[in-house]
């Protein structure tokens, strides 16, 4: 599921100034919505875009969302960005938007 493209029609729709205290909820909202159940992998969980939630206006703590989903879920994600050891970089390693993987189990393919 395209993340970015799903939150931000879901973020359309609500008050600016609430965004911060909603975005916990509609992301939710979206996910068991688009999460299947995989024969072979059990409940899953694959996103992609999640760039709008690097933004900084939105105060969302995007390793702890990973951490979150991935608890219960096999939880894939499409990256576009960089990779390096246990570390996702959005685009580029010189952008200042990366994401720690040492807390999350995981594996990159």
């Amino acid at each position: 599921m395209d993340i970015g493209k799903l939150l931000a029609l879901e973020l359309s729709n609500t008050d600016k100034r609430k965004i911060v205290f909603k975005i916990n909820q509609l992301l939710d909202d979206i996910i068991v919505k688009n999460k299947i159940q995989h024969k072979e992998f059990g409940e899953t969980i694959a996103i992609e875009n999640i760039g709008l939630l690097l933004e900084p206006e939105l105060k969302f703590n995007v390793e702890k969302f990973l951490s979150d989903y991935s608890q219960n879920n096999t939880l894939i994600l499409k990256w576009e960005g960089e990779i390096d050891t246990n570390q996702l970089y959005f685009l580029t390693k010189n952008d200042n938007h990366k994401i720690d993987l040492n807390n999350i189990s995981h594996i990159v393919i």
